[in-house]
């Protein structure tokens, strides 16, 4: 499971579907491997907002800006929306 998708999985309960589904897809000798951040770096400060928002080109999409914002600490838990 690469990069920082597990984080995103904030309840036990929401582990059961995925990981059973690792299960069944792993040869009998198999192994997962899940990277993780280190959770006392706190890698959002210095992170776009509204005041520094970043303007983009796609070749696909085109131009566009992006930025973070909402940033909520509760329970150890770290909420947040990009756009």
């Amino acid at each position: 499971m690469a990069g920082h998708v597990a984080q995103f999985f904030i309840v036990n309960e929401s582990w059961n579907k995925p990981l059973q589904s690792i299960y069944r897809a792993l040869n009998p000798s198999g192994h997962v491997a899940f990277e993780s951040r280190n959770p006392l770096v706190q890698p959002f400060i210095g992170w776009l907002t509204k005041l520094n928002r970043r303007e983009l080109a796609d070749q696909s999409a085109g131009r566009f800006e992006w930025w973070s914002e909402a940033l909520r600490w509760s329970q150890n838990l770290l909420s947040y929306e990009l756009y």
